[in-house]
This record gives structure tokens, sequence and C-alpha cells, in this order.
């Protein structure tokens, strides 16, 4: 399985790895996450932004309905 995740621009730490933790959290798989964040002028500060991006990605979670696939197995 491959992870991966980017802070792009963000601090180190505070934008990636907080959605990384709520998608690994989650228990779905194959599921992959794009947060935008529109700066209004107010810092967060390391702490926020942590809160922000992984806040962000929880409530989106909750929201997802899922579905089990199974894949037929077919052994010869």
């Amino acid at each position: 399985m491959m992870w991966g995740f980017s802070d792009d621009g963000e601090p180190s730490g505070t934008a990636g790895k907080p959605i990384l933790a709520q998608l690994s959290g989650s228990g779905i798989g194959e599921l992959t996450a794009v947060v935008t964040r529109y700066s209004g002028g107010i810092k967060l500060g390391t702490g926020g932004l942590v809160k922000a991006y992984g806040g962000g990605v929880q409530q989106a979670l909750k929201l997802i309905q899922t579905i089990e696939k199974k894949s037929p197995h077919n052994y010869v």
C-alpha cells in the first residue's frame, strides 16, 4: 500500500500529516482527500492549521456513505 501527503507551502506537519491521520484512522480503504484553504488574513498558527486541516477532513468523513465491495475469488 502506498501512502503519501504534502504540506504544499504550509509549515511542515500542519496539513498533510493531520489529513492522512484522519484518512488512515477512518477504516475506509482506497480514499483520497484534497483540501483547499482560503486564507482570510487570520493567522491560525501551527496548532490552528492542524485543527483546521484534520477537522475539515474529519467532518467530510462523517458525510461519506460507504458500501462494502467483495471481489469474487476464482480458484482453479
